[in-house]
């Protein structure tokens, strides 16, 4: 891929490539010669990028009207492996339309990002060596361009680091801040001239952030578009505005980049070539922004001797990382920010370089110094973006990679209230633990609640809400959880998890101080894991009463005494007086009364023994119960039934009736048969004359011996 001509034929000269050869895509775009048309894509190369890629970076890369030709735009497309950088050439060609007007062609050129591994070049260097590519496509197949093959100089460090001044070191720094830069009052600048300036500025930052980098010569004031960097008449309102040839306003984001730039102003070419090395991809985050200044750091710290590999191991020792975050502290309590910014790049440096990868020990010793020093506490001083980085380097420092319950613990002990964006800065450590992700959740809320609870399973979220101590928040964030996943699908696993953590009543009752919605949550959970209409088997699985064989006997006895009122018996009787013992109110346990449909008051023990209605000594007189005034609430509604109220007395006056009954019956039964049999006897008997004929051989069994009568005889 690379031409390997030296340099230098002198001797001893170190012979390196001077040239690299580039496989090149492009596409043209412009209107036929004569026609009425508007303006159109005429043809493109075959290739990784279709006509309707080139189409789509077409319309991306709109910069309105140009005032003159050439202009020229860089710019990126695609991502990862197939990360492209983009050069768009705009000019006058020699024809015309049907009205005789000029015809602007513009020449899109895609280079494979993968292609500047070995050799990076500058976009001058693609400037010069495509501006005159012959483009040549059959209009019979125009989609079937052969690519281009080009040979471009390699990037010459001390070439742009000569061309270096305040405007475009600023211009640098205030890109890292994410914002829009527009550059005006260059309009005596050639177009050549204002790429050879964007040329510089992009050389002043990691090679590796070209892959999202966009530029041009020059864009409309009018015009909507996306471009980073560019030239232009008018700034749009939410752009910064950097007057050309004077000194630049740089962000405080973009000002601790800047001061290492001054830093190092008397080593720029090497400050290049340590940039041009960074070949990862990157955009213009504020992640992206800490590793372009860790970068720039690792100049003025890591030796360029890699004999002396021990003075690196002396920078990333314990004791120099105590030292910086104890400095840290004291710019933070001074308000000096500019040595505060400084001091952080050191960090985030350590932090590249160690991988993020602290001992325990160590970490114990640097928490200490965060808790002292108040460094996640910040101060009224620091603005959002410096706030939020130094969290970041500290969390990372002192609690990190990954975030334990115990380091949150000792996190929220300095804090009073912990604000909202220190927890957004602890969702950005890694939060295995279910217990640690849903106090980060329920915390936030709002749209980062799905996203740190989604990947939980039902067993994470029900463990995690019956750990102890209970946090609050904690609870409702995984009852929410587990209520809505329980409605969209009951298989079984919750009511499995709740089983094994004793359906979290106690986790409940903490979150929940009110009586009446502890119930209702409870309640909530049950129909998430059974359904609205549990059967039989899931209520023993709810309430797993474990008796014993006696005890069981006798709650059958009650049961069978009480009839089937026995359940609201024991309600009455057992359940509410337990509420009452765990100090819910008298209005909370009259709340839960009437949603469990019991009539009747909760009784008051006494000292008396119960009565047996059997036994009851029925000389003495009863004293009438006192009539009950019905509120009209509770009257009966027509073509409705009151639920039936009966007692044990009552069955067992039902009881003797059916008995009585019975024997009534059995009697006038018997009396009907024998009077049939004697009028049978009399009216149909062989004499004919109505007699009874004579009984000789009736012998009767029972209570009185047989005898013989004679017709007619006397009886006995």
């Amino acid at each position: 891929m690379s031409d390997p001509t030296p340099e230098s034929s002198e001797p001893g000269a170190v012979a390196r490539p001077a040239r690299v050869r580039l496989h090149v895509e492009w596409a043209v775009e412009g209107k036929v010669p004569g026609s009425s048309g508007g303006y159109g894509l005429l043809a493109c190369s075959r290739g990784g990028l279709t006509r309707k890629s080139f189409t789509d970076i077409r319309n991306r890369y709109v910069t309105g009207t140009p005032k003159e030709l050439p202009q020229i735009t860089i710019g990126w497309a695609g991502g990862r492996e197939h990360t492209r950088l983009l050069l768009i050439i705009r000019r006058w060609s020699d024809q015309t339309d049907q009205f005789g007007r000029k015809i602007a062609a513009t020449h899109y050129f895609s280079v494979p990002y993968g292609q500047l591994e070995e050799q990076r070049v500058s976009y001058e260097g693609l400037y010069h060596a495509l501006d005159d590519a012959d483009l040549v496509f059959d209009e019979a197949a125009p989609e079937r361009g052969d690519p281009l093959k080009i040979d471009v100089p390699v990037l010459d460090p001390a070439d742009l680091a000569g061309r270096v001044d305040d405007v475009a070191a600023g211009v640098a720094a205030t890109l890292l801040s994410e914002a829009q830069v527009c550059l005006v009052g260059g309009e005596s600048l050639t177009p050549l001239e204002r790429l050879r300036f964007l040329d510089v500025v992009a050389a002043l930052l990691p090679y590796g952030m070209r892959s999202r980098l966009s530029a041009s010569t020059w864009t409309s004031g009018t015009a909507d578009h996306d471009i980073r960097l560019s030239f232009t008449s008018t700034v749009p309102a939410a752009a910064h505005q950097v007057a050309w040839g004077s000194e630049v306003a740089v962000p405080q984001d973009g000002q601790a980049y800047y001061e290492k730039l001054v830093e190092y102003r008397d080593h720029l070419p090497e400050v290049v070539t340590l940039l041009a090395a960074d070949l990862e991809l990157r955009g213009f985050t504020p992640e992206a922004r800490r590793a372009a200044l860790v970068r720039l750091s690792r100049f003025g710290v890591t030796p360029q001797d890699p004999a002396d590999e021990g003075q690196v191991a002396v920078f990333h020792a314990p004791a120099a990382i105590e030292g910086a975050l104890r400095v840290c502290g004291d710019h933070l309590e001074s308000g000096d920010l500019t040595w505060l910014t400084r001091s952080m790049g050191y960090l985030e440096m350590v932090i590249a370089d160690r991988e993020g990868e602290f001992g325990p020990e160590e970490q114990a010793a640097y928490r200490e110094i965060v808790q002292a020093r108040r460094l996640l506490a910040g101060s009224a001083e620091l603005h959002g973006d410096l706030r939020d980085s130094l969290r970041g380097v500290v969390l990372r420092i002192a609690y990190g990679p990954v975030l334990t319950r115990e380091g949150l613990a000792h996190i929220a002990a300095q804090l009073e209230k912990m604000p909202i964006d220190l927890l957004s800065a602890l969702t950005r450590l890694e939060t295995p633990d279910p217990y640690v992700r849903l106090y980060l959740a329920g915390r936030l809320g709002g749209p980062r609640l799905p996203e740190l609870v989604r990947r939980l399973g039902v067993d994470d979220l029900v463990r995690a809400a019956a750990e102890k101590p209970y946090d609050r928040y904690v609870v409702e964030t995984a009852l929410d959880e587990l209520d809505q996943r329980g409605r969209r699908d009951q298989d079984g696993n919750l009511a499995a998890a709740l089983q094994e953590h004793g359906h979290l009543t106690e986790a409940i009752a903490f979150a929940y101080p009110r009586g009446e919605r502890r119930v209702r949550r409870l309640r909530e959970l049950l129909v998430a894991a059974y359904g609205p209409r549990p059967d039989r088997m899931a209520f023993a699985k709810i309430v797993p009463l474990s008796l014993q064989p006696e005890e069981a006997l006798l709650l059958a006895a009650a049961a069978g005494l009480f009839g089937p009122d026995w359940g609201e018996a024991f309600l009455s009787a057992s359940v509410l007086p337990a509420l009452r013992d765990a100090r819910y109110s008298g209005k909370d346990v009259d709340r839960i009364r009437r949603d469990l449909r019991i009539d009747r008051d909760v009784p008051v023990a006494t000292d008396e023994p119960a009565e047996v209605p059997h036994l009851r000594d029925r000389s003495v007189p009863s004293s009438p119960s006192p009539r009950r005034e019905v509120p009209l609430n509770e009257l009966p509604v027509a073509g409705t039934r009151r639920r039936s109220s009966k007692n044990p007395r009552s069955l067992e006056l039902w009881f003797w009736v059916l008995i009585l009954f019975g024997v009534l019956t059995m009697v006038a039964t018997l009396l009907v048969f024998f009077r049939t049999l004697s009028d049978t006897a009399s009216g149909m008997g062989p004499n004919g004359d109505g007699r009874e004929p004579v009984a000789t051989d009736i012998v009767t069994t029972g209570p009185a011996i047989g005898e013989v009568r004679s017709a007619g005889g006397p009886e006995r």
